[in-house]
């Protein structure tokens, strides 16, 4: 009974003590708390993309923001290209690289070919993307951004 009462006081503390630390932490780092956040607030996107007014757009915000949140980039105006370059300079491997690549030229030629996908399309590419996303948090786990 002694170690119990002894004991549970210093742990309840050092419990407090983290909670209020990551609380201050997600409060005061405005990259942190987007990594926190970011498959969170992705997979929120990509489940409202089927309902979404154009399926491709929103498709391609969940991935380039989830990108963004990940890496602390602005993600506003990103192309292809540009996730390319950021995955690069932060060693992503190439197949994830290419995994993501690819579903964001899917996109960006519905967007820009003036056609619409149509429900397979967009049911295959949420699910591409959201296999995309794993594979990249993964990987960036590993390189220790994460």
């Amino acid at each position: 009974a002694n170690t119990i009462a002894l004991g549970v006081p210093p742990l309840g503390y050092a419990l407090l003590f983290g909670l209020v630390r990551r609380r201050r932490r997600l409060a005061e780092d405005e990259g942190y708390a987007r990594q926190v956040y970011a498959r969170s607030k992705s997979m929120k996107r990509l489940r409202g993309v089927a309902k979404a007014k154009d399926p491709g757009e929103e498709l391609y915000r969940a991935l380039v923001g989830f990108l963004g949140d990940q890496l602390n980039l602005k993600d506003a105006g990103m192309t292809s290209h540009d996730v390319r370059a950021a995955l690069e300079e932060h060693r992503v491997e190439d197949e994830v690289i290419v995994s993501c690549e690819k579903v964001l030229r899917a996109c960006e030629r519905s967007r820009y070919a003036g056609g619409s996908l149509d429900k397979d399309e967009v049911k295959a590419l949420t699910n591409a993307a959201a296999q995309a996303m794993d594979a990249l948090e993964a990987a960036l786990k590993k390189g220790g951004r994460a």
